[in-house]
């Protein structure tokens, strides 16, 4: 008996020895054990065309050595002779009658154990499979192994009841699905690394090859098919698109048991791509969804269609490749271009609409008329859809576009979808041309608001795009009389986003007042709400991006994070940043996702955890130039922090600014003995950021003898250790001054406590040589213990309680803006400290001294 795909003795193709179908061929083996010790049974084998039913019916046959063994296939004509098939199985033609299969049968097995096989029951005439009912029965008393194999199509009402009786007879029924990946993938691996001195062997061949297994959707005879015309040996053109030749029409024959209108069908579809909606089908055959139902039916219930929520997919990718490539390749450019034109006619979607004109796309065609105007109308959500093939319309239609009036709007869609797309260098090349040329302000307003968030520090470059969009030219935009509602919604928004990045609150508050006020444009609406100080209208402006598909409202929904992050303080701070980040790892944005975890790492910084804050900047790459100063100063920040002088030296270089690099500067200065060089960095920038207070206060006091700083201990930040101690090293510098050494001891001791919490030996070295002089020293406290809780370090403490509390690693690593290797390293170490073997012994043991713990404050 042949395989499925037709080669006798090539079982491994069907996944029989790459762990496809190991665990059908023990139900075969267990099931003729059975009869060997005298006892019949029933089994049921079924599964889409392809799927290696033959192959383990052959199996079955192969493995029954010393039993009686009858079997036999029906075939198309099946139908049209009463128990023929049967027949052929037993060798008699003289069986006329019901009876006469029975007691044929009977009288084998009066003999010895019987294995009788049908395969293509499908075919089978109803007298057939009235007769194997009644063979189900003799199986249970007599030493008979029945195996039938079917499948579903062409569809008939008498085998379900069929299945349905011996299933509730209790008949072993096997359904073949497709093969796991896996088993795919190590039959490729296994044919290609079985051929020696072959070109397949390559890696580029290897690659197609897999690709091609992958997109047989794991039916082992399609893909016997890429392995006989794309594997070993096989001749084909290198470079050449497409499936191998021949495959195309091997496939296609495949198909030939469904009937002809379903193939028809299908051909059309696969105009669509490999996922489709039925509404779209409907519009590209122009009949109504009740005449395509039966034929989808047909092809769903041969498994060659699937259900994908509201849309239909081709189970197997290649059949739709296959059928697509039989059409001629200049009718096929025809046929996408009037599908093309059905669909946007019929309101299809846009992204459906946009991969027909891609397949359709002719660099020496002109772009038609409605293409351009379909561009204009949908523009926006095409972008939303595939901001990648919305770039490729819009390149072709602005070379085709009539008039410099469309041209404009083309070049603010593409504007758009480059930006979607995070190119944002491109995004100002394209619109300095364009924003010197127009003179429309709709034009303007529009460009300038996608280049206000197009450029991710919010301070754009000095070129042509940004002398256009000057504050003092956007506000004569503005008074212009052709600027619509829209155009001078948007406009005012981003005249108020530049103002406020300038420093000017005030004025970006009054510009931004009527668009609040208006409540036309959300997005507009929501960046005049984010001027404000009231978190509850953060919350307000995030709600009103919800849903919206406009570009801009990814990099609006971030820019209000943002702002809510440096409000709040502590968790909620942190809780803040954790939503700035999905928000970022949504957009899908590189530049995004590295700076929002430049935030994230500069708010871990300020709370202390520093080890945190230098693996977020350890996975940062694609950052902005306002970032990377800041990735970088908050790396020499730490480092300097920690002591370490040299290698902070080699991180701050001598290029970039920015706070943190400026303040690195500063404290490697200090570190090095030169206050004044230190001082004179800090102070030559006009207005101080808050993040330097403490350093300009310490090297003041250091420098000129000032007084005492007026905050005292009960002023100091709870979630800012670092700022905390530096205060507190400066009050006790301060109260050593004036001879009050008592209270220095106290601010020295509070000090280095919180320095040695952080492991800032750096400052701890500062604080001690600067209080050595009068006399103060620093009381040492105990050394943390090598075993049990004491000696778990406080990042550890954290993640012990979150395992406690049945986090998994993923959990833990997202709230503390880390990688799942940092914490299993973590868990690790706290569970190696306390002398556990699990989670289940840490989570047990952190209830018992929380529970010891509560007690002893009881007491």
């Amino acid at each position: 008996m042949a395989d499925a795909d037709g080669h006798p003795g090539r079982p491994g193709l069907l996944g029989f020895t790459a762990g496809g179908r190991e665990p059908e061929v023990r139900a075969v083996r267990h099931h003729l054990q059975q009869l060997r010790a005298g006892r019949g049974g029933v089994l049921l084998v079924e599964g889409e065309a392809g799927s290696g039913r033959s192959t383990l019916l052959g199996h079955a046959v192969s493995e029954a050595a010393g039993l009686t063994v009858r079997h036999a296939a029906a075939d198309e004509f099946s139908p049209h002779f009463p128990l023929q098939v049967l027949q052929d199985a037993l060798e008699d033609t003289g069986l006329a009658t019901i009876d006469d299969v029975l007691s044929r049968v009977a009288g084998l097995t009066a003999s010895g154990p019987v294995l009788l096989c049908v395969d293509d029951l499908q075919w089978a005439d109803r007298t057939t499979i009235l007769a194997w009912q009644r063979l189900s029965r003799l199986a249970r008393s007599a030493p008979l192994l029945l195996v039938g194999a079917h499948r579903p199509a062409p569809h008939r009402e008498d085998l379900p009841m069929l299945r349905r009786a011996l299933a509730g007879a209790g008949a072993e029924v096997l359904t073949l699905g497709p093969l796991p990946e896996t088993a795919v993938d190590t039959l490729v691996s296994t044919v290609v690394g079985t051929v020696v001195g072959t070109r397949v062997g390559a890696c580029a061949d290897t690659a197609r090859l897999r690709a091609l297994a992958a997109r047989a959707g794991g039916n082992p005879r399609y893909l016997a098919d890429v392995i006989d015309l794309a594997g070993p040996g096989t001749a084909e053109t290198p470079g050449t698109p497409g499936l191998p030749p021949g495959l195309a029409e091997r496939l296609e024959h495949r198909l030939a048991f469904l009937g002809a209108p379903t193939r028809r069908l299908l051909g059309t579809a696969a105009l669509l791509g490999d996922r489709f909606s039925v509404a779209d089908l409907a519009a590209l055959t122009a009949l109504p969804v009740t005449e395509l139902l039966p034929m989808l039916d047909e092809a769903r219930s041969t498994g060659l269609l699937a259900e994908q929520q509201t849309h239909l997919a081709f189970r197997h990718p290649i059949l739709r490749d296959a059928l697509a490539e039989r059409v001629p390749a200049g009718a096929r450019i025809l046929l996408h271009r009037q599908a093309a034109h059905d669909l946007a006619r019929a309101g299809s979607r846009p992204g459906v609409v946009c991969e027909q004109l891609l397949a359709a796309l002719d660099p020496a065609t002109p772009v038609a008329d409605w293409i351009i105007t379909w561009l204009l109308e949908t523009g926006t959500a095409l972008i939303t859809a595939n901001p990648a093939g919305a770039e490729l319309l819009l390149r072709a239609a602005l070379r085709s576009a009539p008039s410099s009036n469309p041209q404009d709007a083309l070049a603010v869609l593409l504007a758009q979808a480059l930006f979607h797309q995070g190119r944002t260098t491109e995004t100002r090349s394209l619109a300095g041309p364009v924003l010197r040329a127009t003179r429309d302000a709709d034009v303007i307003a529009a460009m300038s608001w996608i280049l206000t968030w197009a450029d991710p520090t919010g301070r754009e470059a000095t070129d042509a795009a940004a002398d256009v969009v000057r504050t003092s030219v956007l506000r004569r935009v503005l008074a212009a009389p052709d600027l619509s509602a829209l155009g001078a919604q948007r406009l005012r928004a981003t005249l108020a986003r530049r103002l406020e990045d300038a420093g000017d609150h005030e004025g970006a508050v009054s510009i931004a007042a009527p668009v609040v006020e208006s409540g036309s444009d959300p997005l507009a609406v929501a960046v005049g709400l984010g001027l404000g100080h009231d978190d509850t209208d953060i919350e307000r402006a995030l709600g009103l991006t919800t849903g919206i598909t406009d570009p801009a409202a990814s990099p609006v929904r971030r820019w209000l994070y943002r702002r809510r992050t440096a409000r709040l303080t502590g968790p909620a701070a942190r809780e803040a940043a954790r939503d700035l980040l999905t928000e970022a790892e949504r957009s899908g944005s590189a530049v995004a996702i590295d700076t929002a975890r430049v935030i994230s790492a500069d708010l871990l910084y300020r709370h202390g955890d520093w080890d945190r804050a230098l693996e977020l900047l350890a996975a940062t790459a694609s950052l902005s130039p306002r970032d990377h100063h800041c990735r970088w100063g908050l790396k020499a920040l730490i480092t300097l922090h920690r002591g370490d002088i040299a290698t902070a030296a080699r991180e701050i270089g001598t290029d970039g600014t920015g706070e943190h690099l400026t303040l690195a500067r500063a404290l490697l200065a200090e570190q090095r003995g030169h206050p004044e060089e230190a001082l004179a960095v800090l102070t030559a920038v006009p207005v101080a950021p808050a993040l330097w207070r403490t350093a300009l206060t310490r090297l003041r006091l250091t420098l000129t003898g000032d007084e005492i700083p007026a905050d005292g201990p009960e002023d100091l930040p709870d979630d800012d250790p670092l700022t905390s101690a530096q205060h507190l090293e400066n009050r006790a510098l301060a109260h050593a001054r004036r001879g009050d050494l008592a209270q220095a001891r106290t601010a020295h001791n509070r000090a280095g406590e919180l320095y040695l919490a952080l492991g800032a030996q750096g400052e701890l070295h500062r604080l001690d040589t600067r209080l050595k002089p009068y006399g103060v020293h620093r009381r040492r406290g105990p050394r943390r213990p090598g075993s049990g809780w004491p000696s778990l370090t406080p990042a550890e403490v954290s993640i012990a309680q979150l395992v406690a509390e049945g986090h998994t690693n993923a959990d833990i690593a997202a709230r503390l803006f880390v990688s799942r290797r940092t914490v299993e390293g973590h868990v690790s170490h706290v569970l190696a400290k306390l002398g556990l073997r699990s989670r289940v012994e840490l989570a047990r043991d952190a209830g018992r001294r929380s529970a010891e713990r509560t007690a002893a404050l009881a007491g």
